[in-house]
């Protein structure tokens, strides 16, 4: 999924135009495309820090066991079924505004706002990704 795609798709369900059942399907939908694309996250196990921060410590959920980042397309799946059983619209802006806060971070303070036309660096990206992931990586082992 590129930036802008994931802009599109951040703007629609922040706005008004569809109803409950409508934003917990696209909410699934745009999780299962970041968990499965390789851009954002290249090694499965960085997801665990993204997925503990934006998903499941906010519900006060266990974390999910280590053989479930093996697969990506089975952490898809397990995540999906959580948001359409226990996510309300208020819990999709919560983890909207935690993915846009991440991702700035890792794109820049403005990325959401950027025009079309302007590009990023993609080593930038890269490298901030990987800064960003390092982070949480020290952050869990700590809490251990």
């Amino acid at each position: 999924m590129n930036k802008v795609e994931m802009k599109k798709q951040i703007e629609i369900l922040q706005s008004n135009k569809l109803n409950s059942i409508q934003s917990l399907a696209l909410f699934s939908g745009f999780s299962y495309q970041i968990i499965l694309d390789k851009n954002l996250f290249t090694h499965n196990k960085d997801l665990e820090g993204f997925i503990n921060a934006v998903y499941l410590d906010p519900h006060r959920i266990n974390h999910y066991r280590p053989y479930l980042y093996s697969s990506r397309t089975l952490l898809g799946a397990r995540l999906s079924k959580l948001i359409i059983l226990n996510f309300s619209p208020d819990d999709i802006a919560l983890a909207l505004l935690k993915i846009i806060n991440i991702f700035e971070d890792v794109f820049g303070s403005t990325w959401l706002s950027q025009k079309r036309t302007r590009k990023i660096d993609e080593s930038y990206i890269d490298a901030s990704l990987s800064a960003w992931i390092k982070e949480t990586r020290l952050r869990s082992k700590n809490d251990e």
